[in-house]
């Protein structure tokens, strides 16, 4: 899947798997975003225990992106910057047993046990109000507004 920063990919265990691509709706009261997107990704039911699943941002560009982790209850965030676009990878945080590594171009779940799929949310924008609207992928990103 595209982005305005790069190719998205999820790997399970290292390698590259397919994932389920629902688009959400991209403005509410709290947020008017580009994109916003669900992706469900099945975890092999072969693999037991201590799956890695990444979340990555594939960019072929010479410009890079500036991660910035921003986290919240029961919610693990990271967010990307080129210039005035901000790209933001969600997903349910505070999970027992799940560890969350935050990575230049990704976040990386560490699952001691499998848990059938995991979710998730992407969500970016060109700002045009940087004040204003820093905060949208945020709250477009957050699973809890997944209603």
């Amino acid at each position: 899947m595209k982005t305005d920063l790069g190719e998205i990919k999820i790997l399970v265990n290292n390698e590259e798997n397919n994932y389920v691509i629902k688009e959400l709706e991209d403005c509410c009261h709290y947020f008017h975003v580009k994109h916003r997107l669900k992706l469900t990704c099945k975890i092999p039911k072969q693999l037991i225990e201590n799956i890695s699943i990444k979340c990555l941002i594939i960019s072929n560009d010479i410009v890079k992106f500036e991660p910035c982790i921003e986290t919240g209850e029961n919610l693990a965030l990271v967010s990307f910057y080129r210039g005035r676009t901000k790209l933001s990878i969600g997903t349910k945080g505070d999970i027992p047993g799940t560890q969350y590594v935050y990575l230049d171009n990704g976040i990386e779940l560490i699952l001691q046990k499998n848990k059938g799929e995991v979710y998730f949310y992407v969500a970016w924008l060109e700002m045009k109000d940087v004040e204003k609207e820093d905060i949208y992928t945020w709250f477009a990103a957050d699973p809890a507004f997944d209603i």
